[in-house]
């Protein structure tokens, strides 16, 4: 089995740490019959993008020890918020590189270079507009790890090709559910799929493989039942103050980010804020068993109770008045199901979005 991957998917995980990603990463080295490819281009920017994100993250977290700063006894330290230590990144993004590079020394991972042959058939491409090239967007990296797959598969006659990216308007069809007519020209051995997550549960031929390795995946399905893991349960996860102090830091660093509240009455400009949150109910819950894990995961519907700070200017100065409204929010999470304690590890809370227009009541404010 043959898993291509495009940045798109390793910019959001780029150590497998995801409850899919990790699984189909360990059935891999349990079983050693799941090979995954990258292209060099892939790889390099993939570890580009991955330095620019330790390099944002710790000038947030030096921000976030000047804040904190003001709330300690004694005298201000000077902190340099843009300063960053060379070694410091260098020793994190070393990480990234031992990562791969031990997947590679296993077996389990293959960098592909690209041929040397390809320049034409790009110019080709990029000249009349054959996918991945479109009007108006030249994508030279993408159409350069596509041939380098199409080259390796087909020079190699490797069957079982799955190509694994976000980037939905360059590599699918309309529908959004196969290979773009343009690239099946090219070869017609892959299945193409948004993430590994998509892979893992929807394929009908990774589906039996999975089963087929699992030996105690019917000992877990009564497991599970016996132990009524259900949605019920996993909002009592939720709604313990552990969990949910988390979801509330989730929820509160989401608000905070919105730019002009509008409802449909009119636009806030003030800070928005977050109060409370009521936690309704979990949409889209699945259970599903990969290499022997129980992995849960769902849709978290949660009402949020915020409010706005609108500063204005009278005569006495600059003032405010503090607006409230609910808004609502979707929290997309995943975690695996510790069968000895029955507790969740390595939660994975993804970006939350909102499902509901801000909601001011119109008999106080209007």
């Amino acid at each position: 089995m043959n898993i291509f991957l495009d940045t798109t998917v390793i910019f959001s995980d780029p150590l497998f740490k995801g409850n899919y990603n990790s699984t189909l990463l360990k059935l891999a080295e349990e079983y050693r019959d799941i090979t995954f490819y990258m292209s060099n281009i892939v790889y390099k920017e993939a570890e580009r993008y991955f330095e620019m994100n330790v390099r944002k993250s710790l000038i947030e977290l030096k921000k976030a020890k000047k804040n904190l700063q003001k709330y300690k006894y004694g005298i201000f330290e000077t902190l340099d918020t843009n300063y960053q230590s060379e070694e410091e990144v260098s020793d994190i993004v070393g990480n990234f590189k031992s990562f791969y590079s031990g997947l590679e020394d296993k077996g389990l991972l293959k960098i592909l270079p690209s041929p040397n042959n390809i320049l034409s058939d790009l110019i080709h491409r990029s000249v009349n507009r054959i996918k991945p090239f479109k009007e108006n967007k030249s994508e030279f990296r993408d159409a350069a790890t596509w041939l380098t797959y199409v080259n390796y598969v087909e020079e190699n006659k490797i069957m079982d090709c799955y190509l694994i990216t976000e980037n939905v308007a360059d590599f699918f069809d309309e529908q959004k559910k196969n290979i773009h007519p343009d690239l099946i020209k090219d070869t017609k051995k892959f299945k193409a799929f948004l993430n590994l997550k998509k892979l893992a549960t929807e394929d009908v031929k990774i589906n039996n493989y999975i089963e087929e390795k699992q030996g105690k995946k019917q000992y877990l399905q009564k497991w599970i039942d016996y132990q009524g893991i259900d949605e019920d349960f996993v909002l009592g996860y939720f709604e313990s103050q552990i969990l949910f102090n988390e979801l509330f830091y989730q929820c509160t660093d989401y608000i905070s980010s919105l730019n002009n509240i509008k409802d449909e009455y009119r636009i806030y400009g003030g800070q928005p804020l977050l109060n409370n949150i009521d936690i309704k109910r979990i949409q889209d819950f699945n259970i599903d068993i990969i290499a022997e894990q129980i992995v849960i995961s769902g849709d978290i519907i949660i009402e949020a109770d915020c409010y706005v700070k609108e500063f204005f200017k009278d005569e006495n100065g600059i003032n405010f008045e503090t607006i409230p409204f609910i808004t609502g929010l979707i929290q997309p999470f995943s975690f695996t199901l510790d069968t000895e304690t029955k507790g969740a590890i390595n939660l994975q809370l993804e970006d939350i979005f909102t499902y509901s227009q801000p909601r001011v009541d119109p008999t106080i404010y209007f």
